[in-house]
């Protein structure tokens, strides 16, 4: 995919009764956002339009309820979810259209300015107000607000501001990247954005036979199977859940260093000193909520820096398997800092989160920190989104892909440890 676009959605659960009868609202399709949205330059039209679609479909999918985690829409929610998201699309089309000639089909500075200028609009509590003060009369208004009150903290600071504040036709780009147009030469160096649904990772030279899956798998497989089956994309980094790992050895790496330098393509880190320090750290944590149940990592993938997100810490994640297959991936990401654009890679990729909040801190040095938290219980996929873990520092974050078996596993594990201590 070419962009890490945002396409962060606020959960909110909308039931107004009369007379014992659920009434649903009716939100905006396609031509009322276009009718509506004006801006002063092209990339900026296409981001806010794109944004306000977004933020509407959202509330269509709140609406829904526990029916949208399984995709049990309506026809007519179903219809205006495509329409809104077919909108999205084509304003990121038309983006690509108006890059310079030199970035058509290839990696350059200015094709992520539409995602800068996306991003800034769906974390703009400011652009949330205005779009809903421009699709909701006073009324409707009312009816949403307890519901949006406790969707986050974008709605809660949205609602807190005054009504028409923020007019939608008089909305200011909140970024340059809305506005400047960029002329630059192709990327190619570290941070150059490659989201988590990059291209399929280089395969080892010579090819090895799958590993035969034992009882082992048996799980996994069918929590991948109920994956596909609803759509879910299962690849991490050009990786495929459930498929055997394979890839070359890395040169060996430093100890000490910048891990990854000379990588030309992903591979297993092979370093014997390296691979039993990241064995004894995955020993100690839990594969995403860390000091928790442990299960181990049993390789560590080396990215090479052009293909590696800037968040990514180190440019290397580290991976579960079950009878060679990948079923688990883990990386660290660089804090509070890039905490946004992990989301707007994973609100991409996943869509709507079914939790999504705000966790305060205090690190070690009595600093109060804000952590974005996000989780997405998918049919046989888990993702969890830590954007601060605490700690003496504010750049580490952590993010977890698993399949629903292991998360099964763990709460079992979770609950039979506590069950023990409670005989104690």
């Amino acid at each position: 995919m070419r962009h890490l676009t945002v396409a962060f959605t606020v959960l909110l659960f909308f039931s107004s009764v009369r007379a014992g009868v659920a009434a649903t609202i009716d939100v905006p399709g396609a031509p009322a956002v276009q009718a509506a949205v004006k801006a002063s330059g092209q990339r900026d039209q296409f981001a806010r339009t794109g944004a306000a679609a977004s933020i509407l479909a959202s509330i269509v999918r709140a609406q829904a309820g526990d029916r949208a985690r399984n995709n049990a829409f309506t026809p007519a929610e179903a219809a205006r979810i495509a329409e809104l998201d077919g909108l999205y699309k084509a304003a990121e089309r038309n983006d690509e259209a108006i890059l310079p000639v030199g970035c058509q089909g290839r990696d350059c500075e200015e094709r992520y300015d539409f995602n800068r200028c996306y991003g800034k609009y769906l974390f703009s509590a400011a652009f949330y107000r205005a779009v809903f003060d421009r699709f909701f009369d006073a009324n409707v208004q009312r009816a949403l607000t307890p519901a949006l009150s406790n969707a986050g903290s974008v709605w809660r600071d949205a609602l807190a501001m005054p009504a028409n504040s923020h007019p939608l036709d008089q909305f200011a780009p909140p970024s340059k990247a809305c506005t400047e147009v960029v002329t630059s030469s192709p990327v190619q160096t570290a941070g150059a954005p490659n989201p988590l649904t990059a291209g399929p990772a280089a395969p080892m030279a010579s090819a090895q036979l799958a590993p035969t899956p034992t009882a082992a798998f048996a799980p996994h497989e069918d929590a991948l199977r109920r994956a596909r089956a609803a759509s879910v994309d299962t690849t991490v980094f050009g990786l495929a859940l459930g498929e055997p790992l394979r890839l070359p050895q890395c040169p060996a790496q430093p100890l000490i260093g910048v891990f990854g330098a000379g990588v030309s393509t992903t591979c297993i880190r092979s370093d014997k000193m390296t691979a039993g320090v990241e064995s004894m750290i995955g020993s100690l944590e839990s594969l995403g909520t860390r000091g928790t149940t442990a299960i181990p990592y049993d390789a560590t993938i080396l990215m090479p820096a052009a293909k590696c997100p800037s968040w990514v810490t180190l440019c290397q994640y580290r991976v579960h398997l079950v009878d060679g297959r990948v079923v688990a991936v883990f990386m660290d990401t660089h804090g509070i800092a890039v905490q946004k654009d992990v989301a707007a890679a994973l609100t991409q990729k996943y869509k709507g989160a079914s939790k999504s909040g705000w966790k305060e801190w205090t690190n070690n040095a009595g600093k109060k920190l804000l952590g974005l938290e996000m989780s997405w219980n998918l049919p046989g996929l888990t993702v969890n989104f830590e954007g601060y873990v605490g700690g003496s520092r504010d750049a580490t974050g952590s993010l977890l892909i698993e399949t629903d078996a292991i998360t099964r596993a763990r709460a079992q594990q979770e609950k039979a440890q506590q069950a023990e201590k409670e005989k104690l």
